[in-house]
């Protein structure tokens, strides 16, 4: 037999197949024995070897690696032994088998082998090089050495077989993994240093060890050791690579000078030791000493490409790990040569890069070398050989060249096939003013869209509205937050822009088609708001505006919609006043209509109350005289009233109130009054009958709901106080004066009381016979008004009872003052429903305007109490509640909250230029009572707002709260990962700077991160709220996924509703993997905002288990703008055209993490288009009869028709 391939495995199932599959040339050509040594292997490592051989033996392993080495080399009867272990693959076997052929291989009695040492499958720069004897005689002298990190004992003569190995050994970034590897080598040597405490081997190969878990600073005391027993050596060529280790640790603990010195040092002994060529480099470039980093760069890419000939390549106890960082090098020789002021080295060595990411890293150096040396024939050769063809690479380009553009660049870059060519070319015929270019702009046509195009592309539709050209072809499917971004571009960069488009109104106005007019519209809108036209000009615009507006509504909704009746039917403040408008017109001829609709479109839409109070001007002499007279007798008589009470004359008080009551019957203000003169003459009932009143007009009255609240309170009826100082103070909950005030009272009401809140919870009958009661949830599948009235009653008891709905949204039907549910939930299948009713635990259920058969299916699978409407009358189902939530309080004041003592956890809360959401969101958490986060503001907003932000994290004087400014063009990855390196707890939330994050959710997150050591993340209920924080409500129905398989979990959370899953509490060391993951291949995520935010979602699945408390965790403020409507995007892909490539990126990306966490990647990429499918048709609703998938690019035509079934698709299209 000519060869023996010898083997020891453990656990390997995922690699093992690739390697024997490399190896199958050398035993199909060659007669040849595989032999695998197995110590104990858990998983299908040993099924699958017996596919590829039947010589598998057992032991057990013995902390011994050269022992179960030299166990396996018994086995081997082959004239030649070949070693590899199961984490690696030999390329190509062509020379292994050629050399075993040939006559003259009995002459040699080793082989070397270039084992590539793989340190990042992402990053193929990051590996390292070592020649090892792999093929040796088996002539039983060969043997191993060393308990860890065995070594071969082999004779010479040896042959170079350039034959190259990969191992993948290195690049396994599943945690659990990774420790178990860190602690099992790291006792090993430790132990060995106990009987030999000066090899330096040894020491170095655990500083090693610690530096791979990324603890350098332990690294540097260990290698420091090795380096001190350097002097005494009298062979340091054998040590060299402590010199390698100690530079290491150096650079990345900032110790550069003392980096120099070493690899100074080094260099002595070997002057070919390429990576401390590399790190002296480095280490000099960040002293500031450039000419002789220079140097040393240079001299390290002359030993790169001669290494092959090189002493150094040959010894066997080294490895390179630098030289696959070539491109790193001429990057930084490029930063150098700029700061040198030497732009010909800048283009010499730029020329020289390869890959993209150093080529972006010094793209704004290499342009402005060019501007500053004039030399644009480089620039333009640059291009061609750096960067055209490549769309990612050509945004880049262009984007940094914008902030250098003239003539000059413009003529240079007009004759390319691209959209910015196009814009250049166009440019520089408007500066040489081309006597055809009224007729080229209106020909004028671009590959992408303006959704996509920068902003910088405005230039061409001021060109268009200056020659009066439409750009409602330009524009017929561009979102409206895009046509504003690029009109803020116009308005900044020319002077005239309003006065062009003024004149291109008055020229455009009577087009009438749905295009025209949305464009039209959103122009004149646009002029009106930057207001920088003289009144006239306004004034016409506005009309314009208005009559465009109407005339657009119109066209878009049926014109019996018009009308007060349905204006709750129209989304967007701008379309409630454009309807307001239209019936304000209709009525011009009846003064007081008129100008109550006036006022009605004014209060919809504030931003135009200098139009509006144009028109109103014009009608004031007539309407507003008795309006102004009116509202000034009004202040008049309450200031009296006011004056009259302070002085003791109460008599004369309650004379003049009730004069004006018969003049005014309804004034919030008047019952205010009157309940505290009521209360001033101790007539506690009489007041409160007066605020009832008022609360019937108004119940989110703060002066009512406090002083009700007040009289409960001297009554003795103490749960009708608490409940109603909790709705006062849920009305003023941001005016924190006010709220600690409330806070105080309520906090001694449940001290001082106690009792008699749970006498007074007992006592009632009701509450005997339905203590049980916990949770209520009405369904209704028509919505009507009795149902949204009772919620109203209810929310007078202090709760807020949850809805589930069919049909139309309910902030579609009803307005937000009169939407009185917490959670919301949109029925779509009634199983669901069910599974819904079960998890929250529902007890009573009450059904309305429910057909039969799904009353009775839902009563038969519910757990809870079903009730039909004519089963438990309005009265009832109020006392119920009211009975439930004094036991509810009372039972709080017994229990407490169950917190979590230890302070686990950090809140990293990125911020950009919000100053006010900011002192907002710390002010909440600032107030939490049982424990303090640690929080990390990671600034990076504009210098102006820096300053602020800062003063605000300093004014609470939280030691654990901490202010981190950035530049504000970070990535966002990039400032959280810093905040990530940063924590000492064990877990992270994320919160935005204008949302918040409970107290009682954190701590019961915790709680079962605590718990259930498997859990990745805890996810808690997601809330929103508009204006009021004392309306939330929640459209999450999520319930964990905690399966042990990674594709298990994505298809379960696919099934339906896919929630956000970016408001967790997460374990820190998966969450910081995580994010390095995508900071350091961000260029790789789907360009579409939504794709990469869904990718988000997924990868918190596949990392791993997440589970749900059933508490509020996350609090959402959507009254605050955001930049986009994140659902919308997925029809703008379908749009541009850009769905395949992100759904592309997106698996792709996904799939290259399955792999970097450790789980099967193939099995992954065999499911994700299924689950994507999954995703679309169960989340998305897109009929599964549009979805069709062909060699993995989806139908775009079909996904358009079935997307626009969907309820993701925007009116816009």
């Amino acid at each position: 037999m000519q060869i023996s391939i010898c083997m020891m495995v453990k656990d390997e199932e995922k690699n093992i197949r690739r390697c024997l599959n490399s190896m199958k040339p050398i035993l199909k050509n060659i007669d040849s024995e595989l032999i695998i040594v197995d110590t104990g292997s858990t998983d299908n490592t040993v099924q699958i070897a017996k596919e590829y051989t039947d010589k598998i033996y057992f032991h057990k392993w013995k902390n011994d690696f050269s022992g179960m080495r030299n166990k396996s080399i018994s086995y081997a009867k082959g004239k030649w032994i070949l070693i590899i272990d199961a984490d690696e693959e030999i390329t190509d076997c062509s020379n292994i088998i050629a050399f075993l052929k040939l006559p003259e291989s009995k002459t040699f009695n080793t082989g070397l082998l270039n084992v590539k040492n793989m340190q990042n499958l992402i990053d193929d720069d990051q590996y390292a090089v070592l020649k090892s004897p792999r093929l040796f005689k088996n002539d039983g002298y060969f043997h191993y050495e060393g308990i860890v990190h065995n070594s071969p004992i082999f004779k010479e003569p040896t042959i170079n077989l350039k034959t190259t190995i990969v191992h993948y050994g290195y690049v396994e970034e599943n945690v659990d993994v990774l420790d178990e590897k860190f602690i099992r080598t790291s006792t090993l040597l430790k132990q060995a240093l106990e009987k030999e405490p000066e090899n330096i081997y040894y020491i170095f190969q655990l500083s090693v060890t610690y530096s791979s878990y990324k603890d350098y600073s332990r690294a540097y005391e260990i290698i420091k050791k090795a380096y001190n027993l350097l002097p005494i050596c009298k062979d340091k060529s054998k040590y060299k690579y402590v010199y390698y280790q100690m530079a290491l640790c150096c650079l990345y603990l900032e110790y550069d000078e003392e980096a120099k010195k070493v690899c100074r040092e080094g260099l002595e002994v070997d002057t070919e030791y390429i990576d401390l060529v590399f790190y002296l480099a480095k280490a000099q470039g960040l002293t500031a000493e450039y000419e002789e980093a220079l140097e040393n760069y240079k001299r390290y890419m002359y030993l790169c490409d001669n290494y092959d000939s090189m002493k150094i390549n040959f010894d066997v106890s080294l490895g390179m790990y630098t030289l696959g960082q070539t491109d790193e090098a001429l990057q930084d020789i490029v930063k150098i040569c700029f700061k040198l002021g030497r732009f010909d080295g800048v283009f010499n060595f730029a020329s020289q890069l390869k890959k993209y990411k150093y080529i972006k890293n010094v793209l704004e150096l290499v342009i402005e070398s060019v501007i500053k040396s004039k030399n644009t024939v480089y620039i333009k050769k640059f291009y061609e050989e750096k960067i055209i063809s490549d769309k990612l690479r050509e945004k880049d380009f262009f984007n940094v060249l914008e902030k250098y553009c003239d003539d000059d660049i413009c003529r240079l870059f007009s004759n390319y096939e691209n959209d910015y060519s196009k814009l250049y070319l166009l440019r520089y015929q408007y500066s040489k003013k081309n006597s055809d270019f009224e007729n080229i702009i209106c020909e004028l046509s671009f590959e992408n869209s303006f959704n996509n195009l920068e902003d910088y592309f405005g230039d061409v539709l001021y060109y268009k509205l200056k020659y009066l050209s439409s750009i409602s072809d330009l524009l017929d499917d561009v979102w409206n937050k895009d046509i504003y971004r690029h009109l803020n571009y116009i308005s900044k960069k020319y002077d005239d822009f309003s006065d062009i488009a003024v004149k291109y109104i008055e020229d455009f106005n009577s087009n009438t088609g749905y295009d025209s007019l949305r464009i039209n519209k959103i122009l004149c809108r646009y002029v009106l708001i930057i207001d920088k036209v003289n009144l006239i000009e306004y004034e016409k615009i506005f009309k314009c505006y208005a009559e465009v507006g109407i005339s657009w509504i119109k066209s878009v909704r049926s014109n019996n919609m018009i009308s007060d009746e349905y204006i709750n039917i129209f989304k967007s403040s701008e379309e409630k006043f454009l309807v307001y408008m239209s019936i304000a017109k209709k009525n011009k001829d009846n003064k007081k209509v008129y100008l109550r609709y006036l006022k009605s479109a004014l209060k919809s839409y504030p931003y135009m109350k200098k139009g509006v109070t144009i028109l109103l001007e014009s009608i004031k002499d007539e309407v507003n005289k008795a309006d102004y007279e009116f509202e000034k007798y009004k202040i008049q008589v309450k200031n009296t009233i006011n004056q009259l009470v302070e002085s003791g004359n109460i008599k004369d008080a309650e004379k003049l109130i009730s004069e004006y009551k018969k003049v005014v019957p309804d004034d919030i203000e008047i019952y205010s009054m009157e309940a505290i003169i009521f209360i001033m003459e101790n007539k506690l009932d009489e007041a409160e009958t007066c605020l009832y009143k008022g609360l019937a007009i108004d119940n989110q009255n703060f002066d009512l709901l406090y002083n009700l609240a007040y009289i409960f309170q001297h009554k003795g009826e103490y749960n009708k106080a608490l409940i109603h100082y909790k709705r006062a103070r849920n009305i003023k909950y941001y005016e924190s004066t006010i709220r600690i005030e409330i806070d105080r009272i309520i906090q001694n009401l449940l001290k001082n009381h106690k009792d008699e809140f749970e006498k007074e919870c007992k006592e009632s009958d009701l509450y005997k016979a339905l203590q049980k009661v916990k949770s209520v949830l009405f369904i209704d599948f028509n919505l009507t008004g009795e149902v949204n009235n009772l919620g109203k009653k209810l929310n007078n008891y202090g709760i807020n009872v949850d809805l589930a709905y069919s049909g139309s949204r309910p902030d579609m039907i009803f307005s937000e003052g009169d939407l009185e549910y917490r959670k919301l939930l949109g029925i779509t299948n009634i199983n669901h429903l069910v599974e819904y009713i079960n998890y929250y635990c529902y007890d009573i259920v009450h059904i309305f305007n429910v057909p039969e058969n799904i009353r009775l299916y839902i009563r038969a699978k519910c757990g809870s109490s079903v009730v039909f409407n004519d089963e438990l009358n309005v009265k009832s189902i109020n006392q119920v509640i009211e009975s439930y939530v004094s036991h509810k309080r009372s039972n709080y004041i017994k229990t407490g909250i169950n917190s979590v003592k230890k302070e686990n956890i950090t809140i990293l809360i990125p911020t950009y230029n919000r100053s006010k959401y900011l002192k907002r969101t710390l002010e909440y958490f600032n107030s939490f009572k049982h424990f303090k986060p640690y929080i990390f503001v990671l600034d990076s907003s504009f210098e102006s707002n820096k300053m602020n932000n800062k003063n605000i994290v300093e004014n609470f004087n939280n030691k654990k709260m901490k202010y981190y400014e950035f530049d504000s063009s970070i990535n966002f990855y990039t400032k959280i990962n810093f905040g990530i390196e940063r924590i000492t707890t064990d877990y992270v939330a994320l919160c935005p700077d204008d949302d918040f994050l409970t107290e009682e959710g954190l701590e019961e997150s915790i709680n079962l991160l605590e718990k259930n050591k498997e859990l990745y993340s805890v996810k808690g209920k997601n809330l929103y709220f508009i204006k009021s924080m004392s309306k939330l409500k929640e459209y999450d129905l999520f319930e964990g996924v905690c399966q042990n398989n990674v594709i298990e979990r994505l298809e379960n959370i696919t099934k339906d509703f896919v929630p956000s899953l970016l408001y967790q509490v997460f374990r820190v060391d998966k969450f910081k993997n995580m994010y390095l993951f995508l900071e350091k291949n961000i260029i790789k995520l789907p360009s579409n905002s939504t794709f990469a935010e869904y990718l988000f979602y997924f990868m918190v699945i596949c990392t791993g288990k997440v589970d749900k408390i059933n508490v509020d965790l996350n609090i959402r403020d959507k009254s605050v703008p955001r930049a986009f409507e994140t659902f919308k995007n997925f029809p703008h892909a379908v749009m541009d055209g850009s769905f395949n490539d992100n759904y592309k990126r997106f698996s792709m990306f996904l799939s290259n993490y399955i792999q970097s966490i450790g789980e099967n990647k193939s099995e992954f990429d065999k499911n994700i288009s299924k689950i994507f499918i999954q995703f679309l048709i169960n989340f998305l609703q897109v009929p599964e009869e549009n979805v069709i998938l062909k060699n993995d690019e989806f139908d775009i035509s079909q996904l358009e028709i079935g997307m626009r079934k969907s309820w993701v698709w925007p009116s816009i299209y």
